[in-house]
């Protein structure tokens, strides 16, 4: 499996969750670990590629931090979720499952780029592939 591995003092009770993008993670926390916590920032695509890796030996506990974006009026909530991933990329988090999943020659550009640069570039696809938004009965 690589060098992948956990250190923790063995008096402790508790069961360690890993947070673990990529095979050889996902592996490891399925193998030593309680549940895997899942990026904000990963796609259906690659949930449902990690659940197959997780899930090998039957259910394995998972949770995932999603960013959302809930407004009455739908255009400020999609306002906001475009905002939420502009700041992510200005500060140069990019996750894996983000360059995994096609949208990495848009992102890369404008990593550490101005607000205004980004909102230029930014699609509608890349904001709804990692923001829950809109009215509340849409989401």
């Amino acid at each position: 499996m690589g060098e992948a591995r956990l250190q923790y003092l063995a008096d402790i009770d508790a069961v360690p969750w890993l947070a673990a993008e990529g095979l050889q993670l996902l592996a490891l926390a399925r193998e030593c670990a309680g549940g895997v916590a899942s990026s904000a920032f990963s796609t259906r695509t690659y949930l449902e590629w990690a659940m197959a890796i997780l899930n090998e030996n039957g259910p394995y506990p998972t949770v995932l931090y999603l960013h959302t974006s809930v407004h009455e009026d739908s255009d400020i909530a999609a306002k906001a979720a475009r905002n939420i991933v502009i700041g992510r990329i200005q500060a140069g988090y990019v996750p894996s499952s983000m360059r995994r999943r096609g949208f990495w020659k848009v992102v890369k550009p404008l990593l550490g780029a101005s607000a205004g640069a980004i909102r230029l570039d930014l699609t509608g696809e890349l904001v709804s592939a990692f923001v829950v938004f809109g009215a509340p009965e849409d989401c």
